[in-house]
């Protein structure tokens, strides 16, 4: 039986840091079955090459959280992402999924690695959906080009919420957390997220109140 999901499909290229991936990998994939569950209607799978990923989504409403965590976690490797909306069979097995959503993910992850960015979607509209992958890839773009170091900072100044005490926790000072958040463009890159998920929100709405009137008309 056919169903129109969201198909979210992850390649790893095939250079770049391995130290550790695969169980970086793994526990991220867990990581995200488990903080998701109500938005996807399959676990993300990592298949047995260990580079590529493979989940069904309820709805995008959190979409760029999701991949948020996988970047997050894989860092510094990267991953090239594509989500498309479209008909799917076989979507209780995940390894041999058929249908238009799988057959529209491989050119465009093809173009995505061609362009050397990180993020595609094609779920409705066109030009909304070219206007958030362009923010999500300006965006995650930003965070890839962090220092280690200025990751961590970030990462205590978020979980303190208190550039005096993430300073103390690192043992620096509160001006060399300011000029690290400011330097890395936080503000800009926290303004981002901000927007792109209330975006994906709405988007998200609209598309489950489409989806609604389809199904009242049939």
């Amino acid at each position: 039986m056919k169903q129109k999901l969201y198909f979210l499909l992850g390649k790893t290229p095939t250079t770049g840091r391995w130290e550790d991936y695969t169980s970086r990998l793994d526990v991220v994939c867990r990581l995200v079955n488990s903080r998701y569950q109500k938005h996807l209607h399959t676990d993300i799978t990592l298949l047995a090459d260990h580079k590529e990923i493979r989940a069904i989504l309820l709805n995008i409403s959190r979409v760029y959280d999701i991949i948020d965590t996988i970047l997050k976690g894989i860092y510094p490797q990267k991953m090239h992402l594509v989500l498309v909306h479209d008909y799917l069979e076989n979507i209780d097995d995940i390894n041999n999924l058929q249908g238009p959503a799988r057959d529209k993910a491989g050119p465009m992850m093809a173009q995505l690695k061609l362009e050397d960015l990180l993020f595609e979607m094609s779920v409705d509209r066109e030009e909304t959906d070219l206007a958030l992958s362009g923010l999500m890839n300006s965006i995650q773009l930003l965070k890839q080009g962090l220092s280690p170091k200025k990751r961590r900072i970030i990462s205590e100044y978020v979980k303190t919420g208190n550039q005096t005490q993430a300073a103390r926790n690192l043992v620096m000072t509160q001006q060399g957390v300011s000029k690290a958040l400011k330097s890395s463009n936080w503000q800009e890159i926290r303004d981002g997220e901000k927007k792109l998920k209330r975006a994906l929100e709405l988007y998200s709405a609209r598309l489950g109140r489409k989806q609604s009137s389809l199904d009242d008309f049939y």
